[in-house]
């Protein structure tokens, strides 16, 4: 799915300047993906996993340019803080989500000349937090 995309200057800096990612389609995306992925049992719907998806669109977004690795404690927090608890899914399950959402962005989506890696051509999609219902 060609829903994430990215801009870079015209001096090509190894790092993109500009994120943008359809959230609907990458929620899209997650709806159909996240059972095969070995972690949602028939107890759990999709719905349960939707607002740490959302959570982990926003991080990404907000600190991409630091290595996930390193932000464990400011990510816990953050999501302590910012998602409800009726919301909110255990940290380890939640960790597991957001390291997937990042190596989605990174390794599927958009190179610099608007083609997914994956070969499919991108939409272009204006930038859209992932608080968007």
């Amino acid at each position: 799915m060609g829903s994430i995309s990215r801009a870079t200057t015209a001096l090509a800096s190894a790092r993109p300047e500009c994120e943008c990612i359809d959230i609907r389609a990458e929620l899209s995306y997650w709806r159909l993906h996240l059972g095969s992925e070995g972690r949602q049992d028939s107890a759990v719907n999709f719905d349960d996993y939707r607002a740490t998806i959302k959570f982990a669109y926003d991080a990404y977004l907000k600190w991409h340019r630091e290595p996930l690795h390193l932000l464990g404690p400011t990510l816990r927090q953050t999501y302590e803080q910012q998602v409800s608890y009726r919301d909110r899914l255990d940290w380890f399950t939640a960790e597991q989500i957001i390291h997937d959402v990042w190596d989605r962005i990174q390794t599927a989506g958009a190179c610099c000349d608007g083609e997914a890696r994956t070969g499919e051509p991108i939409r272009p999609a204006p930038a859209l937090a992932a608080t968007v219902n």
